[in-house]
């Protein structure tokens, strides 16, 4: 685990969080019997008696579980899936290492202009998908752009995320004892991609309130969205609490915030995995004669 010294913490994990951290199946233990039991007493821990009012939930790595594949694998295969459709469009092949330079390109733009999340800027998804076609010199249109992003949440549902199946089903139980819970992520996608991903995974959505860094313009990692959150539902900071798996923008700074918070890591299985599995893409890519931009030939995953 890796901090900069003046954001130093000391992690102290109970069961639950110590099991995430060194199962070596992760999505296995989260979903299992064992796993649930110890999710139910790790809510009760954390909720009651507290004064607590206010759940947020962390996306990806917490209500969504990623397999242990890294980012830029992701995207190699999300630039194949929209190679077949733009190249179906345009009648002619189209090579997915030339829409993976274009979506790379178009994201580091659309996150460097991108409108304001606090102090930092968000890329969001729908000028990404038309910067992405644009470079191709396709001239973008909303019907190609909703089977581009339909194409992307499918191959999230199917090969990428699992659903934290213990998490999802007590949230009713939590709304019921009168709770508030709101699904946050910092994140390009909009909070209408992740209710259809939810969707493609059978879960209901109708009574989930899902927001997203690039529709709100705020973020986690810079604390605004905790102020959001809480003006939001008008409570104070010690009425709220937030979890996720990042150990900054999920647990440091929400507690900075006045927030409590509980981290729920991913595990050092999966975080050698991850690193494993960007130098083999890397090493792919480059035998394919792709140029690894900048800031993407390196990784580090926090466990």
């Amino acid at each position: 685990m890796t901090s900069k010294p003046s954001e130093t913490r000391v992690f102290r994990f109970g069961e639950y969080q110590s099991r995430l951290r060194d199962s070596p199946d992760r999505i296995g233990f989260v979903n299992s019997p064992d796993g649930a039991r110890l999710l139910k007493q790790e809510l009760e821990t954390a909720l009651l008696g507290r004064g607590i009012r206010l759940l947020s939930l962390d996306v990806f790595d917490t209500v969504l579980l990623r397999r242990p594949i890294c980012e830029l694998s992701r995207f190699l295969e999300f630039a194949g899936a929209h190679a077949a459709i733009l190249g179906e469009y345009e009648g002619q092949p189209i090579e997915r290492v030339d829409v993976l330079a274009a979506r790379l390109a178009a994201a580091r733009a659309a996150h460097a202009t991108g409108p304001r999340a606090g102090t930092t800027r968000e890329g969001h998804y729908d000028d990404i998908v038309k910067a992405m076609t644009s470079g191709l010199g396709i001239q973008p249109n909303r019907e190609l752009e909703g089977q581009i992003a339909e194409a992307e949440i499918a191959l999230e549902a199917d090969l990428f995320t699992v659903p934290n199946g213990p998490l999802i089903d007590a949230i009713p139980a939590i709304v019921d004892e009168g709770l508030k819970v709101i699904l946050f992520s910092d994140m390009y996608l909009h909070s209408h991609n992740i209710e259809r991903l939810m969707e493609l995974h059978g879960l209901e959505t109708a009574d989930l309130e899902i927001h997203t860094s690039s529709d709100r313009s705020v973020a986690k990692r810079n604390g605004s969205a905790f102020d959001w959150m809480q003006n939001l539902v008008g409570l104070n900071p010690a009425e709220c609490l937030h979890i996720g798996d990042n150990p900054r923008s999920d647990f440091s700074i929400p507690i900075d915030a006045g927030w409590r918070a509980r981290l729920w890591p991913i595990s050092d299985a999966d975080a050698k995995t991850i690193a494993q599995d960007h130098a083999a893409t890397v090493d792919r890519l480059d035998s394919m004669g792709f140029a690894i931009p900048a800031g993407w030939a390196n990784l580090e995953v926090v466990p």
